[in-house]
This record gives C-alpha cells, structure tokens and sequence, in this order.
C-alpha cells in the first residue's frame, strides 16, 4: 500500500509545489501580469517519469515559440492592412494548425498564438507580449521540470543501496 501511496504523495506535492513556485516567480518578476502561465505550464509537463518530464517541457518551449513566433510575424503583416482582432487570429489560428499537421507535438502552437494575441496591450509591440508569454511558459515548464529532476534524484540519494 505505501508503494502506491507515496509515489502519489510525491507526484501531488512536486506539482503543486513546482506550479505556486512558478506562479511566485512570474508574479515577482511582473511578467506582463500574466504569471498564470507558468503555473498552467509547470502543471503540463507533469509526468511521473523524469524522462517524459523533460520530453514535455522542451516540446512546450518549442511550441511556444512557433506560436509566438507566427503571432508576431502575422500581426507585423497585416495589423497595417487594418484587419480586425477575429481575421487576425483565424490567420494565427490556421497557420500554425497548418503547421501542426501531422505533427501532433505542435498543436499547443495553435492556440499559443491566439493567446498572446488576446493578451496583447495595445499600447505595446505585440512582440513584447510575445516575449512575456513565451518566458512566462519558459519558466513555468523548467520550473517543473527541475522540480522534478531535483526531486527524483533527491530520494535516490536517500536510497540504501539494500533498497534498490
């Protein structure tokens, strides 16, 4: 019964752990007030095996910047041809759909764009919010993903090699 109950233990408490300390660090560095990101982000990669841990969070970060990335690039396009805020996120939207194709590990890009333009301040550049959004989820991901790491190899460092 223990066996089952701690591993869960841990998994409960390192996500919730990683997610708040993630959630303090954006809210303290006054990322775009928008530190609800990181939190949302060191929940995602949340996995029970460092190793899939780490495949999500570099995933993550690489998704994120392709939708940053389209969402910046479109709106320095066409926001000068006076498009409205729903044509410009439809383009968003299916560009980086079209490039998610086939290629399911790219579809967080979908609405990543879309996100930082809903998040926009329009009194800023849009690639300022691009940048928030993009450290916000940044962290959040190597926030868990660290938690993770640290913990793990904590409690193999506490093994008894009678143990293993």
């Amino acid at each position: 019964m223990l066996e089952k109950i701690l591993p869960l233990s841990i998994f409960v408490m390192r996500c919730t752990a990683s997610a708040m300390v993630a959630y303090a660090l954006a809210a303290a560095l006054r990322l775009e007030y928008h530190p609800i990101w990181a939190l949302v982000s060191a929940i995602v990669v949340a996995q029970e095996v460092l190793a899939e841990t780490w495949t999500i969070v570099f995933r993550r970060i690489w998704r994120t910047a392709l939708g940053v990335a389209v969402a910046v690039g479109l709106h320095s396009l066409v926001h000068p041809l006076g498009m409205t805020f729903a044509t410009e996120a439809g383009l968003c939207i299916a560009l980086c759909t079209g490039l998610s194709y086939g290629r399911p590990a790219l579809r967080a890009s979908m609405w990543t764009g879309a996100i930082v333009l809903l998040t926009a301040d329009p009194h800023e550049p849009l690639y300022v919010t691009g940048i928030s959004r993009g450290a916000e989820v940044m962290m959040g991901g190597l926030i868990g993903g660290l938690f993770h790491f640290f913990i793990e190899k904590g409690f193999a460092f506490t093994k008894r090699p009678s143990q293993e």
